[in-house]
């Protein structure tokens, strides 16, 4: 997949678009995608909804998944 570099963004515009990202749940990379295919009429890629666990994740679990993992 390509790459593509923007230099000098004003500090508004990028405030603006994390701010906007954030608000979808995105990364700002995810959201520079969409609008892209947006303003190009492109079919814009899926993304999946972020993953919510079912419990809260503690720092006892945490050192439960270390001590798992060094076996």
């Amino acid at each position: 997949m390509a790459a593509l570099v923007i230099k000098n963004i004003p500090e508004s515009l990028h405030q603006r678009l994390k701010e906007v990202a954030r608000s979808h749940r995105r990364s700002m990379t995810q959201e520079v995608l969409i609008i892209l295919e947006e303003s190009l009429n492109i079919i814009p890629i899926e993304f999946p909804d972020p993953v919510r666990g079912t419990y809260q994740l503690t720092q006892e679990l945490i050192e439960a998944a270390i001590r798992e993992g060094r076996k």
